[in-house]
């Protein structure tokens, strides 16, 4: 157990190779980001059907469009998707901590740091705030977010990779608590 202020206990967090949450940020922005994610999402469900076996999908900040395209991705997939469309304060880094991916695609930080703290595994838009965090192939996955081949590749790999999910947890950590500035929720 974990001590929190307050006197409070926690369980420590599973390391990130055992969980099977892949949590996806849903926001559109003008640059279609979430429905690209959706796109490589369902590229590896119709490629390699058994790398979802015992995952779950959580999609939150969704945009309509984006829950459009969910609701298609579970009629053609048959995999569920769960939305949450605004997290309640403390909602997120409760998902993070048992997410073994954070994708999200469009360029922000607060929802960057905030996996990195928790151990979730990044694949991030790639950009020179989010390199200054992030090791390419080694912290996480930086990716063009326009390219959903290049994310479907990434999803596979962070799936299928325990010990990079695990390596990025130990090296994100420590540059999250030096960084993190509080909760991210749909920033």
């Amino acid at each position: 157990m974990t001590y929190r202020p307050g006197g409070q206990t926690r369980p420590p967090l599973r390391p990130p190779s055992r969980r099977r949450t892949l949590l996806i940020r849903g926001r559109q922005g003008d640059h279609e980001h979430g429905a690209a994610a959706l796109s490589a999402l369902f590229e590896v469900a119709q490629t390699d059907p058994p790398s979802f076996e015992g995952y779950q999908v959580v999609v939150y900040c969704p945009d309509p469009p984006v829950v459009r395209g969910a609701a298609a991705f579970v009629q053609a997939t048959g995999i569920p998707v769960q939305l949450i469309p605004a997290p309640a304060r403390g909602t997120l880094p409760r998902l993070l901590g048992c997410a073994r991916v954070h994708l999200a695609l469009t360029p922000t930080l607060p929802p960057l740091r905030a996996a990195m703290l928790h151990g979730a595994f990044p694949i991030h838009a790639r950009t020179p705030e989010v390199e200054a965090l992030i090791r390419d192939e080694i912290g996480g996955l930086l990716v063009p977010p326009h390219s959903p081949a290049r994310v479907a590749q990434a999803i596979r790999r962070a799936i299928t990779d325990d010990a990079l999910v695990d390596q990025a947890a130990r090296i994100n950590r420590p540059v999250a608590r030096a960084t993190f500035r509080g909760d991210s929720s749909c920033e």
